[in-house]
């Protein structure tokens, strides 16, 4: 597959303006700061003297009221990036915050760690690390960046004092530990009870620990070769690209640019377009807001207590979520601000619920087509991030020219400054349908009920010939007609061209170079997806979502011959897959 670039203003403007740099009404900039001054609320419940003023893991309002006792880096950290980001927007109560945050940075120093690391999980109650006892190169990283911004902010402000502090803990957090020279990757952890890395490694890009790996190469714990080492298999849409993740999370993909700045046009800055674009699109299609990331979610353990998991886009994830997942998180939408329309995602939110006493809570769970649910709950990190992120939208970036004022990090900026003109294409040519709105992207066009679309056409190149294709399917020469069959207990149900029935949901999506077929039925989802061009090809998808095993056959034919048969069992939940090309 050839090599994926886009020019960066072909890119921003076929994603609906991305994420690029826009100013905000003043209404839109009240409605931020009051939904960030709410906030405060959370860490004056959640930092206790008792505890030194560390910030408690998360505070639940509904059904199990009261704070979950435990704090990590991450936690310490966005509460020192809340802090001065409340002082930064000059919000009622920001010097108690920066006095709270003082107070807890004295705390941390004292907490026992290993190698100038704090361990992953403490005990509120008795100050002592959580068992096991393990470093996290990824919370070691979002804490150490915290810290050089709340260094050179306080330093600002006039507080010397706590800006040396910060800067000798953040100095004293070397990634040495974490680095395998023989990989020259960051290992996820280091289990101090093992006395052992762990197994795993982080390895791509697009993820939060390219913070981590960014300081540990500026401050000369890993080698330069480190950062070429990071996977960077593009994923491509209607003519968007952008770097694939782990999870297709908006974590993995913006919580990096709380920090670090990048021309427009580079890797970095394009995967984050292509990101909020995939949200966007998700969000479209169902109706809903968009903003979907690790958090907390609508299902509880058996204390009655929120779970926590990665929840994220499959136009993105290298290995996506369940089927039918859709959580919102709050937090998220916060890190897009500076991208078209993303006040108004956060008003829908609240409209959904989304909204209490200390701002937006933690989610909203919206997933297998429920009623959206909102997740009562609020947590440091999440919640610093809203604010950092506020501070970021409103003030010009202002904590990603605080962490660039080291020399260090300036000296290695050049690290962020890459092109994606050579990385490889990954496999995901189209994942979620773009709806009407936002389908200008290459012209791409949304149809519900497509077997009622017959007018609605494109002209599409197949193999050197000139053909039309409309909404249902239908092609204008009878000898290059894809037909697709699927058969299902009793039924026998044509795919393509799309044929509904009562009870179902068709969509067809139009793109330049590519088409999707979905069909969604009680029991089971069917996605044909075609890519079209010199090789075309299609890809078959089933999920079952049945309560028990379902079977499946699933045949395909070209101008009345079969050149593709399936059987296809699949036990509840589980989805299929399989690709095949169209020759002649």
């Amino acid at each position: 597959l050839a090599p994926v670039w886009l020019p960066s203003f072909i890119v921003i403007k076929r994603l609906g303006k991305g994420n690029k740099k826009r100013i905000l009404s003043e209404e839109e900039e009240a409605y931020i700061r009051k939904a960030t001054e709410d906030s405060m609320g959370f860490f004056r419940e959640a930092c206790k003297e008792t505890w030194g003023y560390l910030p408690a893991d998360s505070l639940q309002i509904y059904p199990a009221e009261g704070l979950g006792l435990r704090t990590s880096p991450t936690d310490i950290g966005m509460f020192l990036l809340a802090a001065v980001s409340y002082a930064d927007l000059a919000l009622p109560g920001a010097e108690e915050m920066l006095n709270m945050a003082s107070s807890a940075l004295k705390t941390a120093e004292r907490l026992p760690g290993k190698a100038g690391h704090l361990y992953n999980w403490y005990d509120l109650t008795t100050m002592l690390p959580a068992p096991p006892k393990v470093l996290s190169s990824v919370d070691s990283g979002n804490l150490r960046a915290s810290l050089y911004v709340f260094s050179e902010a306080m330093r600002e402000y006039g507080r010397d004092e706590d800006a040396d502090r910060a800067r000798r803990m953040a100095d004293g957090t070397r990634f040495d530990l974490f680095y395998r020279k023989e990989k020259k990757l960051l290992a996820v952890a280091y289990d101090d009870e093992k006395g052992m890395l762990t197994e795993n490694s982080y390895d791509l890009y697009e993820s939060e620990a390219r913070i981590a790996s960014f300081l540990a190469i500026a401050h000369g714990e890993a080698e330069t070769e480190h950062w070429k080492k990071l996977g960077r298999a593009v994923m491509t849409f209607c003519g968007a690209a952008g770097a694939a993740s782990w999870g297709g999370t908006m974590f993995e993909y913006l919580t990096p640019y709380l920090f670090m700045s990048a021309p427009e046009g580079t890797l970095a800055r394009e995967s984050e377009a292509f990101a909020v674009m995939a949200e966007k699109l998700s969000g479209e299609r169902k109706r809903l807001p968009w903003g979907v990331s690790e958090s907390a979610f609508y299902a509880f353990d058996d204390t009655f207590h929120y779970r926590y998991k990665a929840h994220g886009s499959s136009l993105l994830a290298t290995a996506p979520s369940r089927s039918g997942e859709y959580v919102i998180a709050p937090y998220a939408a916060f890190m897009a601000l500076e991208s078209e329309g993303s006040v108004e995602n956060l008003r829908r939110i609240e409209r959904e619920g989304g909204r209490g006493k200390y701002g937006f809570f933690e989610a909203i769970d919206a997933s297998d087509d429920k009623a959206s649910r909102p997740t009562e709950l609020y947590m440091p990190h999440h919640i610093g991030m809203q604010a950092a992120a506020a501070a970021n939208a409103l003030l010009d970036g202002i904590h990603r020219k605080r962490f660039m004022k080291s020399p260090n990090h300036r000296a290695f900026r050049r690290l962020l400054w890459e092109s994606p003109r050579h990385y490889p294409e990954a496999d995901a040519v189209l994942g979620e349908a773009p709806p009407a709105t936002l389908g200008n992207a290459r012209g791409a066009r949304l149809f519900p009920e497509p077997q009622k679309r017959r007018n609605d056409q494109m002209i599409y190149d197949v193999n050197g010939k000139s053909l039309t294709l409309d909404a249902s399917g239908v092609f204008s020469d009878p000898e290059e007609q894809l037909k697709v069959k699927l058969r299902h207990r009793d039924d026998e149900l044509q795919l393509l061209p799309q044929k509904g029935r009562k009870g179902e949901k068709l969509e067809t999506i139009l793109a330049k170079d590519a088409v999707l077929f979905s069909r969604k039925e009680k029991d089971f989802t069917s996605e044909i997806r075609f890519v079209l061009g010199n090789t075309p090809h299609l890809t078959f998808i089933l999920s079952n979502h049945a309560p028990v095993r379902e079977e499946f056959r699933v045949t395909a034919e070209k101008g009345g011959r079969q050149f593709a048969s399936y059987d296809v069992s699949l036990l509840p939940g589980e989805n299929w897959r399989e690709e095949r090309r169209i020759d002649g």
